[in-house]
């Protein structure tokens, strides 16, 4: 067993999930964050949006992917219905994407990729299901 690496910030501002994190993020902080965010769900009354602001290089090792696929799956279920990311100071823009696409499409989960999180706030308000 390895030391948690990467840091996150679970808060929650009304229906919305909100999420910033720093990685790179190993299995281990991954099941952290997959048990802080099953206590977090419970709070949000569904339908929910969620926002991540990943900083720097916030890449995942295979086995923390796979953790965060099964984590999104579980969110989606609880009602998550898009996903916003904001990608702050990255030199690997691509892979990130790709990775965290890889995540929330494998999930069946809304998802885009921002500049800002004020634009990201925006879509998430677009996509919100009325009620």
């Amino acid at each position: 067993m390895f030391i948690a690496h990467g840091e996150y910030r679970v808060d929650i501002q009304q229906n919305l999930l909100i999420v910033e994190a720093k990685g790179p993020f190993n299995k281990e902080v991954v099941k952290q964050y997959a048990l802080e965010m099953q206590h977090a769900v419970q709070k949000m009354q569904s339908p929910w949006g969620q926002l991540i602001i990943m900083h720097q290089d916030s890449l995942f090792t295979p086995e923390a992917e796979k953790l965060m696929h099964k984590s999104a799956r579980a969110r989606k279920l609880s009602g998550l219905y898009a996903c916003a990311i904001v990608l702050v100071e990255t030199t690997v823009r691509f892979a990130i994407e790709h990775q965290v696409s890889n995540i929330y499409r494998r999930a069946d989960i809304a998802h885009d990729f921002f500049d800002c999180e004020q634009q990201a706030r925006a879509w998430l308000q677009e996509l919100k299901p009325q009620i």
